[in-house]
């Protein structure tokens, strides 16, 4: 199952990444410009499909006491269907890391890219990528990362460094480095030619 079967199954892509939102963050409440800026969405398209959502009974709606009283959107606890869901949503994660690698490769100088945690269904992981890089476009990285966040309805943990840095702790045998790189990762760019 891919990305887009999932958006042909709920009606729209807007959709899913609105699923996506609430199941990957469960316990948290969003208001509605906070939603649009995750999921990178328009306001009027992002209220729509929550309206859908909640008279669903996916997403629950609760008064906010602390900002205006603005209204928070949650997941509903209750839904019956939610682990299956979930389930659902963890097998459309990408194994093709092509869109990704390309990228990583505009945003310039990148030496190493690991991707591990979110990207592979792994729940346990420190992060979800490592990136080795001297000279990066923060810019162009900052956007890339939005961007898959939004994909993915979850932030992306991530450690940036440069050559040296690396080398050095690799060679030190780091534990930080150690641990992503002796459980299950991907390196989708490996200039530094890392076992």
């Amino acid at each position: 199952m891919n990305e887009r079967t999932l958006n042909e199954l709920f009606g729209s892509a807007a959709k899913t990444r609105l699923i996506k939102l609430f199941l990957w963050n469960p316990e948290t409440g969003f208001q509605l410009t906070e939603i649009t800026t995750r999921t990178r969405l328009r306001k009027g398209e992002a209220r729509r499909w929550l309206n859908k959502l909640v008279f669903f009974g996916l997403v629950k709606i609760t008064a906010n006491t602390h900002k205006k009283k603005r209204n928070l959107y949650r997941l509903n606890p209750d839904f019956e269907l939610r682990e299956e869901l979930k389930a659902l949503i963890a097998k459309a994660i990408p194994q093709d890391f092509g869109a990704l690698t390309k990228g990583l490769k505009k945003v310039g100088g990148v030496k190493l890219a690991v991707v591990t945690g979110a990207f592979l269904r792994l729940d346990t992981s420190r992060i979800d990528m490592l990136i080795v890089c001297d000279n990066i476009n923060l810019k162009r990285f900052n956007e890339l990362v939005k961007g898959i966040e939004a994909e993915l309805g979850r932030e992306i943990r991530y450690v940036t460094m440069n050559r040296d840095e690396f080398l050095y702790r690799y060679r030190m045998f780091d534990r930080f480095l150690r641990d992503i790189l002796e459980l299950p990762h991907q390196k989708i760019i490996n200039r530094l030619r890392i076992e």
